[in-house]
């Protein structure tokens, strides 16, 4: 009961409030952190301390594992503590949100119950997907305002005017995160009428074709000043030179770029913009990076940044010179996984990965789809840095059964052939 009473502190649920208030911000997290070590909750100002960390990979892997495992024990050992609660929640830096595996929720009275409770406090989103017309009707308890992170069913645009009924609805105003479908061409963008826009923590407008050029307008011009998350469709130059001139998307921590035929200009672009300067979370797959967009990337703010443990360079026009480049980065030591599948490296670029000590750490190494042949593979084979390894592709490259052994001898079932 004591940590009841405490949890219920006014102080408390402020500084709760700010973290929600501020989701990026890591200060506001450790400003929490201190106040419940000064409360006699060491554990949870633990949790916290541990979480905002792993949010910033190191280099020191084993270091990083570490703190991980004792998250899990935290978790498994307060999880009752500090949920006192049945509900689908995980721990995000401290604060309790939603799974996103998980859509589906009743606003019930026992939740409403839990909500108005102390732990309700600590929860920072919850996730739900339903028609803008079911959404409209939906009894939202007050203490969910900003709040709550809504994916439209696809289903509504089969019913006219649902997104501006929706858009002009008081439950609109309560909203977190927007996930809009984006199907059809020409879908009305529900921001375009008066919903806040400048409460929107997270949007997304799911489309696999190019992003809708009135979209990107409109993002770029509108307030979305406490945006943290980002995701439009792929991007065209253009459109991304759009955003990163918008002087209110200074916020953005995670922008989805994976299709976005932007290449080399796109990425110096991105890298030079002030949104290098917080982003943390960005995807580069089939983005028609070369090697001027690589360098670029490798000397900005953002690759000292990344999230990890997963660096994702797939189906790009890297080559030798760009591969020699990164292989020379000390940031790479952060990641434990290297996805180069479906690029242009060669020998060259392989014998400098080889021989570079920045991948001592990597676990998981994809190299499907190059030009390497038996005398990279040997270099690979008897690099010794790669010391890691246990999942290792070679797929449609130019070995012989020479190069093949040579990698077999070195890593054995980890080879993928």
């Amino acid at each position: 009961m004591a940590s009841i009473v405490m949890e219920a502190d006014p102080e408390l649920s402020a500084l709760l409030a700010a973290c929600r208030a501020r989701p990026a911000d890591d200060l506001a997290r450790l400003v929490l952190a201190d106040y419940l070590e000064e409360h006699c909750q060491p554990e949870r100002a633990e949790l916290i301390r541990l979480q905002v960390e792993s949010s910033h990979p190191s280099s020191d892997i084993e270091h990083q594992r570490q703190v991980k495992r004792r998250e899990k024990e935290l978790i498994a050992q307060h999880r009752e503590k500090w949920l006192g609660s049945k509900y689908p929640f995980a721990f995000d830096r401290g604060l309790l949100r939603h799974k996103e595996d998980t859509l589906s929720f009743d606003f019930d009275q026992e939740f409403t119950n839990w909500l108005n409770s102390p732990h309700g406090d600590w929860l920072e989103s919850v996730k739900i997907k339903m028609r803008p017309d079911e959404f409209v009707r939906l009894e939202i308890p007050d203490k969910l305002n900003g709040r709550i992170d809504l994916e439209l069913d696809v289903i509504f645009l089969r019913r006219p005017n649902a997104l501006e009924e929706f858009a002009f609805s008081s439950n609109a105003t309560m909203l977190r995160g927007l996930e809009i479908p984006g199907s059809q061409r020409g879908l009305p963008l529900p921001l375009a009428n008066p919903l806040d826009v400048s409460k929107l923590v997270s949007l997304t407008v799911s489309d696999k074709r190019e992003a809708n050029p009135d979209v990107v307008d409109y993002v770029a011009r509108e307030k979305f000043s406490s945006l943290t998350t980002l995701k439009l469709g792929p991007l065209t130059t253009d459109a991304l030179k759009k955003l990163c001139k918008s002087p209110h998307l200074r916020n953005l921590v995670s922008l989805k770029l994976v299709g976005s035929p932007i290449g080399d200009e796109g990425i110096e672009t991105l890298c030079s913009s002030p949104m290098a300067d917080t982003l943390r979370a960005v995807e580069f797959p089939n983005t028609k990076m070369g090697n001027r967009g690589l360098m670029a990337l490798l000397k900005s703010p953002i690759i000292e940044q990344m999230h990890g443990p997963k660096l994702n360079l797939m189906m790009n026009r890297i080559s030798d010179v760009g591969m020699s480049e990164l292989a020379d980065c000390p940031h790479l030591a952060r990641f434990d996984e290297l996805v180069l599948r479906e690029n242009d490296i060669g020998d060259a670029g392989i014998v400098a990965l080889a021989e570079s000590p920045h991948v001592q750490n990597l676990r998981y190494l994809d190299l499907w789809r190059n030009r390497i042949t038996d005398r990279g593979a040997k270099a690979i084979a008897a690099s010794p840095y790669l010391k890691s390894i246990v999942d290792l592709s070679v797929k449609e490259n130019r070995l012989s059964q020479v190069g093949a052994n040579a990698l077999i001898n070195r890593f054995g079932n980890c080879v993928k052939f």
